[in-house]
């Protein structure tokens, strides 16, 4: 069947292939009006469909199809050139649009690939989404695997296995069990669940549990985390709790709570904790400061301040270094020309020019140059270098508190 460009016709029950020409409008019958074409629709450039439709296959060219009810095709949809607007709802196996689709319903599909942008209204549920442009969902999303060349904005709760995106990624809340690929920027307004985020710029999050977070930029997060890994090139801001394996960091960090680590702590600079550090091995290049600080191998490059101490196996601070706050550990190095405080350790090594107020040790080992204000207090033994300034006499005790 076929009908002219720059038609009118009502059409109820089609058994056979339907053409339309350009710039025709299409009604159906019956109430609510609907059209039933048993073949393919060929649209041949511009059409509107005033009813419902269902057909075996859709196939436009050239310009624009709109359906002002629902659409429910057996086989395929594919427009050329062209744009598809669907204000009820859309199903169908495989849909290809080259421009842009809109749905104001829902839409179910195994596969969907638009070239420019795509937008619903509704839920939409698929196996696979493609969009080269946009993809804009107003409610929940389900689907294997998103890819979107632009920008993916999802205000509703998602339910995805992989997300793949070129350019920002907005969502709500819900769960990717796969990864996240974003190559600029990501953020999630509620509780997200994932696998896997990889973000070349920056990543902001409100809450969420999952493994591995990496950011070639910044990383901030509003509430408590549940990770496996983190990996920031440049600055991460936590204003919840932290828990997780481990967190390894370029640039700053910056938390108002504490951090609870089974593994690695790695700051290449300053590094801020309002609470708690705990962590197995403490490496920060710069400054670091903590109302406590707990882990088996501490390492510090620059300076660092606690109000509880330092609690290690073994503890170093770097040449130059500065320790405000005691020293608890197995093992303390204070590196040349370092300044500490109070020392509490079975091994104590005081490396050249280095300096302190309080020792109390099992054994201490003071070279040359090195200054101490206060006492030394020591059960085992004792070595001092040249030119070492005491304030007090050394003492050797039978047992020392603290250690």
């Amino acid at each position: 069947m076929k009908i002219p460009p720059h038609s009118k016709e009502t059409i109820g029950i089609v058994k056979e292939n339907l053409e339309i020409g350009r710039n025709s409008i299409i009604q159906g019958e019956g109430t609510p009006p609907k059209i039933i074409v048993e073949g393919i629709i060929i649209c041949r450039g511009r059409v509107l469909f005033e009813a419902d439709v269902e057909a075996r296959s859709l196939e436009g060219e050239e310009d624009n199809v709109e359906v002002r009810g629902n659409l429910t095709v057996e086989n395929s949809i594919s427009i050329e050139d062209g744009s598809l607007y669907v204000h009820g709802n859309l199903q169908a196996t495989n849909i290809e649009v080259d421009n842009s689709l809109r749905v104001r319903g829902t839409t179910k599909a195994e596969e969907i690939k638009v070239g420019g942008s795509l937008e619903t209204t509704k839920e939409i549920v698929a196996n696979r989404i493609i969009a080269g442009g946009s993809f804009e969902a107003e409610s929940d999303v389900k689907a294997e695997k998103i890819k979107v060349g632009g920008s993916l904005e999802i205000k509703g709760k998602v339910s995805v296995e992989n997300i793949n995106v070129g350019g920002s990624v907005e969502l709500s809340s819900g769960e990717v069990n796969g990864s996240i690929k974003v190559g600029g920027t990501l953020e999630a307004e509620d509780f997200l669940k994932f696998g896997e985020i990889k973000v070349g710029g920056s990543v902001k999050i409100t809450t969420g549990e999952g493994g591995t977070i990496k950011v070639g930029g910044t990383l901030e997060i509003d509430e408590d985390i549940k990770f496996e890994k983190i990996k920031v090139g440049g600055t991460v801001k936590i204003r919840g709790k932290a828990e997780g394996e481990s967190i390894i960091v370029g640039g700053t960090l910056n938390a108002k709570q504490s951090i609870k680590l089974e593994d690695e702590f790695s700051v290449g600079g300053t590094a801020e904790i309002g609470n708690t550090l705990e962590a197995s091995y403490i490496k920060v290049g710069g400054t670091l400061k903590a109302e406590e600080v707990k882990g088996k191998n501490v390492s510090i490059g620059g300076s660092v301040r606690t109000l509880k101490g330092i609690r290690a196996e073994r503890f170093e601070i770097g040449k130059r270094g500065e320790v405000i706050g005691p020293i608890y550990a197995k093992i303390a190095i204070i590196g040349r020309r370092a300044s500490v405080e109070d020392v509490y350790a079975e091994e104590i090594r005081m490396k050249r020019g280095s300096s302190a107020r309080n020792l109390h040790g099992k054994r201490i080992y003071i070279n040359d140059e090195c200054r101490i204000y206060g006492e030394i207090k020591y059960t085992e033994e004792l070595v001092i270098g040249e030119h070492v300034s005491l304030a007090k006499s050394p003492e050797k005790v039978d047992s020392l508190e603290n250690i």
